[in-house]
């Protein structure tokens, strides 16, 4: 039986990769090590922030000693650009409160920091909806492994297999059939993530599908 649906934020409730692409580049500038955007598309997208200046560093292209101002930058440009960019979106609160008053429970599962979680969700007005908000601190091991659903479910009192996951990313999509919920919808943007979704939702069989 379904008992809880499970979203996750960027590419799903809200359109920021775009923005977390900014930011981060703004934050790489004085370091000379910008992502080009097919790139941060392809191999980046969807990865907390530490694992990206991870990587750059694997790649010998930003020092390690640079990991922390940058982070620190890139937080600070992300919620200028929130503040800036993000607007309510009454389409996800009609859906997240027919869910809620259908008795399911509703999570929020994002491989960003809980702080930019939370204003992501104010800016769009869905801020007081889920019953759970999990950010990429919640976990120890972050998309693409199943981990932050995992803690979601145990949060929430219930089953993997008691979830539907929503996702959008090839990072999360991995994570959330890795999870072992009822069923994966895939979803292309937060334009399909609407009621229209609602009977994929409460209907969906347990396989990965793309929502139409």
């Amino acid at each position: 039986m379904l008992r809880a649906v499970l979203f996750d934020l960027d590419g799903v409730l809200v359109n920021a990769c775009d923005l977390h692409f900014e930011a981060l580049n703004r934050a790489l500038e004085p370091y000379g090590c910008p992502i080009p955007y097919e790139e941060h598309l392809a191999g980046f997208n969807g990865l907390p922030t530490a694992v990206k200046l991870k990587r750059l560093s694997e790649e010998g292209k930003l020092p390690l000693d640079a990991h922390e101002p940058v982070h620190q930058a890139k937080q600070k440009y992300t919620i200028e650009l929130i503040e800036d960019r993000i607007e309510p979106d009454s389409t996800k609160v009609e859906l997240l409160e027919i869910l809620r008053l259908s008795g399911l429970k509703i999570g929020v599962c994002s491989n960003a920091i809980t702080e930019s979680v939370g204003r992501m969700l104010k800016a769009v007005g869905v801020e007081r909806l889920p019953h759970l908000v999990l950010g990429n601190e919640a976990v120890s091991n972050n998309k693409p492994h199943p981990d932050i659903y995992w803690a979601a479910c145990q949060r929430l009192g219930l089953q993997p297999y008691e979830s539907t996951i929503v996702e959008d990313s090839p990072i999360g999509l991995q994570a959330a059939e890795a999870a072992g919920p009822r069923s994966v919808i895939a979803v292309s943007g937060p334009q399909e993530v609407n009621v229209t979704l609602l009977n994929r939702i409460l209907e969906e069989p347990q396989e990965l599908r793309r929502a139409a």
